[in-house]
């Protein structure tokens, strides 16, 4: 296993980096970094929904989109970031606890009591420090989280507008009294440089991770840094349609609208913080064109595996996002 630990704070860059080591290498991957303060969100997520922009250019805040699933997260330099790339097998795909153990491992060492709650935090003592989403190609996984040591939580709070259903469904207390920086919870010696580097040492020893450079220029000449860096893959079009619904469910928020013409869909998108396998985009393709009638839909879900877009979403569930 390599270690990485990127000298930039470029999250463009960070979040390239990790895609070209998927796509582009076969290593087995540790790494620590960290980001200027932005705001990163899912791969299916509306940008104009989960994020108050405005206030992001008041503060000089980025935006910037992963590849991965799940929901938005504030980066600021009073956080670290790790991922884990390796090989993608039945055991760990999805699989959020077999990937979280080596840094709750490290952190338990410290002395910070931790352990997992719901389907991908880290809590301590019932406050939230970490959020992590992986994404998985044929062959690869990519897991990767937060760790907050001193983060801004007031502007974390702000920055960040989840969706009603979101905040309904699970009675979300205030950003700043279920959260919590992990400084709070060691000694005045651990500053953040400290914390990497015992972060960065446990790894080494626990997980047999070898220091190693960066490949800087292949990043930078990669097609991920290129589509990292656009405009229309961090944003894209803000698009309304003439339908549009969202529940919460087992698997995270899913939200649909389409527009359909004569019963028909005739375009449909899908967005939310869930996570699956498969590319939405190859659902939504599935749906366009089918007729808006249960039995319609029913028989159409029969060739589609839900469960490969949605982990923990009930065809019933599925059915009343598109349905009156």
């Amino acid at each position: 296993m390599k270690l990485l630990l990127p000298n930039t704070t470029d999250p463009y860059f960070n979040l390239a980096l990790e895609d070209y080591l998927l796509l582009h290498t076969d290593d087995d991957i540790c790494m620590l970094w960290q980001n200027k303060p932005v705001v990163v969100i899912g791969k299916n997520q509306n940008v104009y929904a989960e994020v108050d922009l405005e206030y992001t250019k008041e503060q000089d805040i980025v935006v910037a989109r992963r590849a991965s699933g799940g929901g938005a997260v504030y980066h600021d330099l009073g956080n670290i970031n790790y991922t884990f790339i390796t090989q993608r097998n039945a055991s760990n795909t999805l699989n959020f606890e077999a990937f979280s153990t080596p840094m709750l491992e490290a952190l338990r060492s410290l002395g910070i009591p931790c352990e997992i709650s719901g389907r991908n935090d880290l809590v301590s003592l019932g406050q939230k420090f970490s959020g992590s989403a992986q994404r998985t190609t044929q062959n690869r996984i990519l897991h990767h989280g937060t760790l907050l040591y001193n983060s801004d939580l007031s502007v974390l709070s702000r920055v960040l507008t989840p969706s009603k259903a979101k905040l309904e469904s699970k009675a979300v207390k205030s950003v700043r009294s279920r959260v919590v920086n992990l400084k709070e919870r060691l000694p005045a010696t651990m500053t953040l440089d400290a914390l990497i580097a015992y972060l960065a040492s446990y790894m080494e020893h626990a997980l047999s991770a070898t220091p190693s450079p960066v490949s800087v220029e292949a990043v930078l000449a990669s097609a991920e840094y290129v589509l990292h860096n656009s405009w229309e893959y961090n944003f894209g079009q803000k698009e309304t349609y003439a339908i549009e619904k969202e529940l919460y469910t087992a698997c995270g928020l899913v939200q649909i609208g389409y527009n359909a013409k004569e019963g028909i869909i005739e375009k449909i998108s899908i967005r939310g913080d869930f996570f699956g396998t498969e590319p939405v985009e190859k659902l939504e393709k599935e749906l366009t064109g089918t007729a808006l009638s249960p039995a319609a839909l029913q028989q159409k879900l029969k060739t589609i595996r839900l469960f490969d877009y949605f982990r923990g979403i009930t065809e019933e569930e599925f059915l009343s996002l598109v349905l009156f």
